[in-house]
């Protein structure tokens, strides 16, 4: 019997790897009580660009960084960057569209 762990693993592993089979652009979030952050990944692993609630232009503009508003503003900032202009389309990991935060700003980054 595979434990909660390893069944977390493998599925993870296959979400990743049939996103790289699709060559998609990947929004990851991350949240804490405290910022958000969030990357885009292109389909190899890499980094193309990342925002957080951390970057002075950000902290300016909203009050907390853990809440709706602050993921908000950190998609509209990765929206905004010139390289995701011109990216594939987004595939969102699916485990995060259960947190508020995180589906705020991927639906920033989509609008």
């Amino acid at each position: 019997m595979i434990d909660k762990r390893t069944a977390r693993l493998r599925r993870a592993a296959q979400t990743r790897r049939k996103i790289r089979e699709l060559t998609a652009v990947r929004l990851a979030v991350h949240r804490t009580n405290t910022h958000i952050y969030a990357q885009l990944c292109s389909a190899d692993g890499k980094v193309l660009t990342s925002a957080s609630t951390v970057e002075k232009e950000v902290r300016t503009k909203v009050s907390k960084g853990g809440n709706k508003a602050a993921a908000a503003a950190v998609g509209r900032r990765i929206a905004a960057r010139p390289l995701v202009q011109t990216s594939t389309p987004l595939k969102e990991k699916r485990w995060r569209e259960c947190n508020p935060g995180c589906k705020a700003a991927a639906s920033a980054w989509t609008a």
